[in-house]
């Protein structure tokens, strides 16, 4: 099992979309997979995925973090799909809408990044290698515990951001704050690399420059698409709806280049390759549709 933490230092470079569009693909190639929703006040990744379906959470991580539960209360939930086939799972961070976001529970108990960390770690332990291959953990943008924590946590993180200052600021600030927790926790998270989201401008010198800047590697630049950001505000998944946009073909190069392995089969990677390529019943349906 490979636990990857997807965050990024401010909100709104398209982390969580990212997030769920790997997994998806994932999970479409045969791949048991899991997205831990970590935004514990604004649960953006669980209404995105399960919408009107949340009748069927039983716990949730707020019930972990807010209301001081044991984490063994939380199950994971599908996300359901046709295009993921059964195999894409979700640990929602929230179980009923009318649930308390007071900051006060949360506050009170985490008053330093290792209780926190700890609390992830113990989540992580319960869920089983056997049951999942990939496990993802989608956070709140910025620099907070859910971040920092989380990168801890996992076997590997990656950083999304935006292709502006403002964006590589945060960035600066995001993985110059983990390596100082890394010195206090007394460990070394690996670094995946990063994306950059939403790019208009020429990209070598981009990536170049934040390679050498965050000392990780560059492991995909996603132009600016109309496309996404529609299929995001409508509660869709990209790579599913439209899998010959600019956005799902970056998604599709990012896994062949990042994850595909020696322990994929070919059906894994025949999967993979037949995702890009709708067919032509998909193509006449998403016509009239859009």
């Amino acid at each position: 099992m490979k636990t990857i933490s997807i965050i990024s230092g401010k909100g709104g470079t398209g982390k969580s979309s990212i997030s769920v569009s790997i997994s998806s693909l994932l999970a479409h190639c045969g791949f048991k997979t899991l997205i831990i929703d970590l935004d514990l006040f604004t649960h953006g990744l669980t209404f995105y995925s399960l919408g009107s379906s949340l009748d069927k959470i039983s716990g949730s991580l707020s019930d972990i973090f807010m209301e001081e539960k044991n984490e063994d209360i939380i199950v994971p939930v599908i996300i359901p799909s046709e295009f993921t086939s059964g195999n894409l799972f979700i640990l929602p961070s929230i179980s009923n809408v009318k649930q308390s976001v007071a900051k006060s529970a949360f506050d009170n108990k985490y008053i330093n990044l290792t209780d926190f960390r700890r609390t992830v770690d113990t989540i992580l332990k319960n869920i089983s290698p056997d049951e999942f291959e990939y496990v993802f953990i989608d956070t709140r943008g910025g620099t907070d515990y859910t971040s920092i924590g989380s990168a801890l946590s996992s076997d590997y993180f990656i950083v999304v951001t935006e292709a502006d200052k403002p964006s590589w600021k945060m960035g600066d600030f995001l993985i110059n704050s983990i390596v100082e927790a890394e010195k206090n926790e007394k460990i070394h998270s690996k670094r995946m690399g990063f994306i950059i989201n939403k790019n208009v401008l020429p990209s070598e010198d981009i990536e170049q420059y934040l390679r050498k800047k965050w000392g990780m590697p560059h492991v995909g630049t996603i132009p600016f698409d109309k496309s996404a950001i529609k299929y995001f505000q409508e509660n869709r998944i990209t790579i599913e709806e439209d899998p010959g946009c600019f956005f799902s073909k970056e998604i599709h190069n990012i896994v062949r280049d990042v994850f595909v392995s020696d322990k994929w089969t070919d059906r894994n990677i025949n999967r993979l390759e037949l995702a890009v390529e709708p067919g032509i019943l998909s193509m006449i349906f998403n016509l009239f549709r859009n």
